[in-house]
Order: structure tokens, then sequence, then C-alpha cells
């Protein structure tokens, strides 16, 4: 139903009901289910690149799942690393909606949300979540604010595009 139409929110919601009370009974395959739920609610930014409930119900699958894996004591290398690179496909994704309309302000707190996860995960990687590196690769778009900035100290930049954190 969600797919045909993705803007009642009581559907979604019954959704999330029913994945919290499935990643209860199995706690194996929490990367494979936030996967299916980030392709059904691609499917339905499709038809509506705006919606409200998808966009929310790909945050939260992402903040669920991750928050249940990074909660447990196994912080594997092989878990991290598919974390990262569903949230860089993910910041991929965003680049391509924000390509249609770079107003959609849904995708650009969604972007926001995604750096965040992704300083989270690489913190937990070891690596410097405010790195220059990390800035090249999560700037994407926002040209004009890396130009307004150009003169100033880049120091604050990290906090502007990371916003607040998901955990």
């Amino acid at each position: 139903l969600l797919s045909v139409n993705p803007d009642p929110s009581h559907l979604w919601n019954r959704r999330r009901e029913v994945l919290i009370a499935l990643a209860q009974v199995n706690e194996d395959g929490n990367i494979v289910s936030v996967r299916n739920e980030q392709i059904l609610t691609a499917k339905c930014l499709e038809r509506n690149p705006k919606g409200y409930g998808s966009w929310f119900h790909r945050k939260w699958s992402i903040r669920y799942f991750l928050h249940t894996e990074l909660s447990d004591d196994n912080k594997k290398t092989d878990i991290i690393e598919n974390w990262k690179t569903l949230l860089e496909a993910e910041l991929q994704l965003c680049a391509d909606f924000l390509k249609l309309d770079e107003r959609n302000f849904h995708c650009w707190n969604y972007r926001r949300f995604v750096v965040s996860a992704l300083s989270t995960v690489l913190t937990i990687q070891g690596d410097s979540a405010s790195s220059l590196s990390l800035v090249k690769k999560v700037t994407g778009s926002w040209n004009d604010c890396m130009d307004q900035n150009k003169n100033n100290d880049n120091n604050h930049l990290p906090h502007v595009v990371m916003g607040p954190q998901i955990i």
C-alpha cells in the first residue's frame, strides 16, 4: 500500500511497530532490514519526493537499526564498513534528489542527519569525523555556503555540516 500511496502516516506507524517487533525476535540482519526499508522508501520518494512520512521513516529506520547495532558491544569492522557504505550511498541519493529540486528541505534535513550518522560511524571506526577529507566528501551542493566561509576559519564548518547527533 505504501508504495502506491506513501502519504498515510498511520501506515508508516504500523510498519514501524512491526519492524520493532521483528527486531526483538530476530537479532540478525539489521543491515538487511534497513536496506529493505531504504528500497521501499526510495520507491515512495520517487512518487512523492516531498512526502513527510517517507523521509521520516527513512530517517527512523537508519536511526533505529544503527542505534541497535552500535548499542551492542560487537562493533566489528565489517559491521562498521557496511554502515559506512550504506550511509555514503544515502549521501548519493540525497545528491540525486537535490539535483531534481535543490529546494527540497526534507532532503536537506535528511542529508544533515546522514552526515551526522556517518560522523558517528567514522568516529567509532577511528577516523577523524571532522577531518578535511570528510568535509570535502559531504559538502555536496553547498557551494554557496562554502564560498561564503572561504575567508573564515573553517574549524567551525563541520559542526554546521553535521548538524545534531543521532544518538
